[in-house]
């Protein structure tokens, strides 16, 4: 019989390590040269990020493209929009590890 292992918040190491690659994917770049990545956006969207991105790993793949376009849609870098939200975050998420 094979025996799961789970961290205490419950998620396997598979899921925490592509949160972690969710999390430094890079979505832009503002103008004084500081990276902006999906950590970034998350804080910016003052949600826990690495809460945030395990969620992201756990819930169905259509669901998880929809939640991070979303968000990715409302941010805005040096005042502009992120271009084509859905594509970033499959992106995103394909980096990741994620089936999307």
């Amino acid at each position: 019989m094979m025996e799961l292992m789970f961290t205490l918040k419950g998620c396997t190491p598979a899921v925490e390590e592509r949160a972690r690659r969710l999390l430094k994917f890079e979505l832009g770049f503002e103008a004084t040269g500081r990276t902006v990545t999906v950590a970034t956006l998350f804080a910016d969207c003052q949600i826990s990020p690495e809460e945030t991105a395990q969620h992201l790993m756990r819930i169905s793949p259509r669901d998880a493209v929809d939640h991070l376009s979303d968000w990715i849609d409302t941010f805005q870098i040096d005042g502009e929009p992120c271009p084509e939200p859905k594509a970033l975050a499959r992106a995103a998420l394909l980096h990741a590890g994620r089936a999307v």
